[in-house]
């Protein structure tokens, strides 16, 4: 029988950059003496081993017809359990969809790798909630125009970590942006990194003050009855650069919420596994009133500091003009 190594996340945790990093180096790392099974960049198909409900479906899938999906799926595991079995002694899997509490589908995917693998052992990574909150409000701004307040938002790292704890031995280490994660990742595994090629990168560039406000503009007065849906002409937006562009900057009161909701699991986290989001320094309480919402959902003005509407105007009319520009290409190509 076999070892894997099951990374699970979290989102946000340069989970891709590894996915991108094992699939160049299969063969190599097959060298090594270790597989990374499938033909897939990641193992995301392995959720369906919880036997979940459609309703806790990733997105992903949930765009698939039932039928085309039952047979990608039967594709995939064919292909996936044939190169486990042929495989190395030790092998690698890699999936964020796993990043899940539900006992019960985490016992189902258990039952189904022991099949295969003698000893399993669940890495994650996790993020600092206050730094996690803004990557994940940056990115639902992308399909929808609106973002969870703070006082609402939790990293449930914890009750994912316990949950995993039931069925098998779990390694928690801390994701810190622009830290190496591939070479972490590489040293928990005990990969050689030195004779494997870097990953085909792909650059993940925070979205500025500006770019972010208006896209909540187009998605709240253009695409009202699309909430939660992404819109890929809307990359434009995220393409185009300025020199004049904001770093988003949360008010005060932000930190200090989103710390003082998580602080009882911070305190775990650290006693049980020695990752210390505070690295001994204590969040002060918010020297600013705490506001209240009627709502989950609010405003991206509601938590950053907006310091200049000009610079949003301008960065409007540079968008529109690339817009434009665009269009008249399209025509001209029309009617050459």
């Amino acid at each position: 029988m076999k070892k894997l190594i099951l990374h699970i996340g979290s989102p946000k945790t340069g989970t891709s950059s590894i996915q991108r990093f094992l699939e160049r180096n299969r063969e190599k790392i097959r060298q090594q003496g270790f597989t990374y099974p499938g033909s897939e960049r990641n193992h995301h198909k392995l959720w369906f081993m919880t036997d979940g409900t459609k309703k806790d479906m990733p997105r992903q899938f949930n765009l698939m017809e039932e039928s085309q999906l039952i047979r990608a799926l039967g594709t995939y595991l064919k292909g996936f359990e044939q190169d486990i079995i042929e495989g190395n002694d030790t092998q690698i899997i890699s999936t964020e969809y796993l990043f899940i509490q539900n006992q019960q589908y985490i016992e189902n995917v258990i039952n189904y790798l022991r099949k295969f693998y003698s000893e399993i052992r669940v890495i994650l990574f996790v993020r600092n909630p206050v730094s996690y909150y803004k990557s994940v409000q940056q990115q639902m701004i992308k399909a929808r125009s609106y973002i969870e307040s703070p006082q609402n938002y939790r990293y449930q790292f914890r009750s994912v970590i316990e949950a995993w704890e039931q069925f098998t031995g779990v390694t928690v280490m801390e994701y810190v942006p622009g830290k190496n994660i591939v070479e972490s990742f590489c040293e928990f595994a005990g990969l050689d990194l030195s004779t494997l090629h870097a990953a085909n990168e792909k650059k993940n560039v925070s979205l500025s003050l500006e770019q972010m406000l208006l896209l909540e503009k187009i998605q709240k007065h253009i695409y009202p009855a699309k909430e939660d849906v992404f819109k890929p002409h809307l990359k434009t937006i995220e393409q185009i650069d300025v020199p004049f562009a904001s770093k988003p900057e949360l008010k005060p009161w932000v930190e200090w919420v989103i710390f003082k909701n998580h602080r009882n699991d911070i305190n775990w986290l650290r006693d049980r596994f020695e990752v210390d989001f505070l690295a001994g320094n204590a969040i002060e309480p918010s020297k600013t009133k705490v506001p209240s919402f009627n709502s989950t959902h609010i405003q991206l003005s509601d938590i950053y500091k907006i310091r200049s509407k000009d610079s949003l105007d301008k960065f409007e009319s540079i968008i529109m003009d690339a817009l434009l520009k665009q269009l008249m290409q399209k025509a001209a190509q029309a009617a050459a």
